[in-house]
């Protein structure tokens, strides 16, 4: 039982008087080499606040939610017996302890018979659910009141509900679409999907991958070891990856990436973007806001950028394309490839400051190319038979931009 159920319903317990409702086995029909014997309890419960929680169940669960004021229970358990008595009286033990209270109905589930029995329930309207199983699947429909489920080994599904979703599970898929609310969700080992959540979401899955689409609040996620790929976010994006690759596209607040071992692409960002890769490439298209992107063995891209920008690889090369230059008419573009070339494209109408520092291999091509954007009252240092460093102004000069290589060329060009 989970720590946030117990603060919740602890006081209801306490003070209610629980109903053990007594088995008696309904129906029995033959299935392979045994029998099915199903149970069916109808309740009918007074307050829309009322509450169905399912504990230890070894099999799966469906929920389905409905707009009247009746909780029906059917549980059905797979037997090998002789005949319909015998799987009759041995359906009775494997059945589940129900008991009730006015508002409170729970579903303790038996050990005894692994995964050989499924348990459906009809909640009543308004009606909220706490749901545990040890081996089984979960799926959740349509539901107009609180979530919480939690699965050792099983899948987990929840499709259409008005208040939040809390999902976890041991080493299972997780799929969560159609949410009214927040939604928290994490697995040991599974797979990550969600789609339509009209609040916040925060994941986080040991191994597996995280696909998220169509978030009305911010989106966090986190995985040990596997990719992340989100789009339309209305809020902020904190994504961070252990040793996979993220894709962020449309995201309507700013975006903080990290990756310790993969590749980062980006699209349509319209807040800032702060990104970092120990080992692989970034790519950004259309960042509204500021940009700050490291990586330590990647070439960096970066294109329709419109506010100040920071980049810096180790090992790689960078290309940077600049939309809009306004705002260096205060602020600055830094760029800087220990091992690797850089291609700057500006606008004409640039007005910057610039200094270049090519360390002891570098080369800044500004003739041979019919686009280069030349620099006025330019001054080089040269040492050693060499230029280590140029500096000079575009246009009327204003903001900074700083460019450094140890060991590529450097070009600064017109935007096409």
């Amino acid at each position: 039982m989970c720590p946030m159920h117990h603060a919740r319903y602890s006081a209801i317990v306490a003070i209610s008087i629980w109903m053990i409702i007594p088995v008696q086995a309904q129906t029995t029909s033959r299935v392979r080499n045994g029998f099915e014997v199903e149970i069916e309890h109808t309740f009918t419960v007074e307050s829309e606040k009322s509450v169905l929680e399912i504990e230890r169940y070894s099999g799966d669960v469906e929920l389905v939610g409905s707009d009247g004021d009746q909780v029906v229970i059917t549980e059905i358990v797979y037997v090998r017996a002789r005949n319909e008595e015998d799987a009759r009286e041995k359906g009775i033990r494997l059945f589940s302890e129900i008991e009730e209270t006015r508002d409170h109905i729970r579903v303790e589930g038996s050990l005894r018979n692994g995964d050989n029995k499924n348990l459906y329930v009809k909640l009543a309207r308004g009606m909220s659910a706490i749901v545990s199983t040890t081996n089984g699947d979960i799926t959740v429909m349509s539901t107009d009141a609180g979530i919480e489920v939690m699965s050792g080994n099983g899948d987990i599904s929840v499709v259409s509900s008005s208040s939040f979703v809390e999902a976890h599970s041991g080493n299972g898929d997780i799929d969560i679409a159609d949410i009214g609310a927040a939604v928290t969700a994490s697995s040991g080992a599974g797979d990550i999907t969600l789609a339509d959540i009209n609040d916040q979401v925060d994941l986080e899955t040991g191994f597996g991958d995280i696909t998220l689409s169509r978030v009305a609040g911010d989106a966090k996620a986190q995985t040990g070891g596997g990719d992340i790929v989100v789009e339309e976010i209305a809020g902020d994006a904190d994504l961070r990856t252990a040793g996979g690759d993220i894709e962020a596209y449309q995201i309507e607040g700013s975006a903080d990436l990290s990756t310790a071992g993969g590749s980062i692409q980006v699209a349509d960002i319209k807040g800032d973007l702060f990104a970092i890769s120990f080992g692989g490439d970034i790519e950004g298209n259309a960042i509204g806001g500021t940009v700050s992107v490291e990586t330590l063995a990647g070439d960096i891209e970066l294109f329709d950028i419109q506010d100040e920008i920071v980049a810096t690889t180790e090992v790689g090369d960078i290309v940077v394309s600049i939309r809009n230059s306004e705002f260096l008419q205060t602020g600055t573009i830094e760029l800087r490839a220990d091992h690797g070339d850089i291609d700057l494209y500006l606008p004409k109408s640039t007005n910057a400051d610039v200094t270049i520092d090519l360390g002891f291999d570098g080369e800044f091509e500004i003739e041979d190319s019919p686009r280069a954007l030349r620099l006025k009252d330019a001054s080089r240092d040269f040492r050693g038979g060499r230029v280590r460093s140029v500096k000079g102004i575009l246009n009327r000069g204003g903001g900074r931009i700083e460019i450094r290589t140890g060991s590529g060329e450097v070009s600064i060009q017109a935007s096409r």
